[in-house]
């Protein structure tokens, strides 16, 4: 019996894990770390949050934070080009922070997924995907987006080598040459049409606006103006011409 099981080994995931990995806590972290960032985002792209806001959480002790568990220390320990604000961050370079991250903070990861989650007189029955169950006072949920994928009916009985959701394109290069319609004016949108330019695809972006908002701009000092607690902000290129236009 756990007093908490979590559900979902991504940023989220891990880092309710750092909070919770205290001496005598009774808790379990299921899924693959980082899995969907690892497989599932396009190879090449970079996040839409900037340095600052994209550190995964770790308890702080006597009102200070672990000694290097943020980003910025990260890449400080590495070597690698780092800023608040103007220097985007590089998937590779936030799935290697994070994967390092769980191995200082959350090195017990039960790598099995959670296939099934029930009520029971106690609380709940996780069923794993090897057949077992566990059972958890509590449960809270990280699963990330990976399950969420959604096709419009009118494309989804077209076969898989024509029509794809933006998921399954870690690789690109498989499309070299090829005439391909992209579908929406988010960031999985517009990273994918660059990566597949890129990749020496015939690339065309269909969206519902008349302009595609890119981030905010920046401020005198090079930093982009925040209100205080406002989401960060899709960053800025540089991108490569879409050939075919918007």
């Amino acid at each position: 019996m756990l007093d908490v099981a979590i559900v979902g080994a991504g940023p989220y995931g891990l880092s309710i894990a750092a909070h919770l990995s205290r001496p005598g806590a009774n808790y379990r972290v299921f899924g693959k770390p980082m899995e969907t960032w690892r497989r599932h985002m396009p190879r090449g792209m970079s996040l839409k949050s900037d340095g600052f806001a994209s550190s995964l959480s770790a308890p702080t002790k006597n009102n200070e934070l672990p000694n290097g568990h943020s980003l910025r220390a990260y890449c400080a320990r590495h070597a690698i080009p780092y800023d608040d604000f103007s220097i985007p961050v590089a998937l590779t370079t936030f799935v290697d922070y994070a994967l390092d991250f769980q191995r200082r903070f959350v090195p017990d990861v039960d790598e099995r997924s959670v296939a099934n989650i029930r009520a029971s007189d106690r609380g709940f029955e996780l069923l794993l995907d090897d057949g077992a169950t566990v059972e958890a006072r509590r449960v809270v949920l990280a699963a990330g987006i990976s399950h969420f994928d959604y096709i419009p009916k009118v494309l989804a009985a077209l076969p898989s080598d024509v029509v794809s959701h933006s998921s399954a394109h870690h690789e690109v290069d498989d499309l070299k040459n090829r005439d391909v319609t992209v579908i929406g004016a988010g960031a999985s949108a517009v990273d994918l049409s660059a990566l597949l330019h890129e990749a020496g695809a015939n690339v065309r972006l269909i969206v519902r606006k008349s302009a595609i908002r890119f981030g905010s701009p920046t401020g005198s000092k090079g930093k982009k103006p925040m209100a205080k607690n406002s989401p960060p902000a899709i960053r800025s290129g540089p991108w490569p011409q879409i050939p075919t236009g918007l």
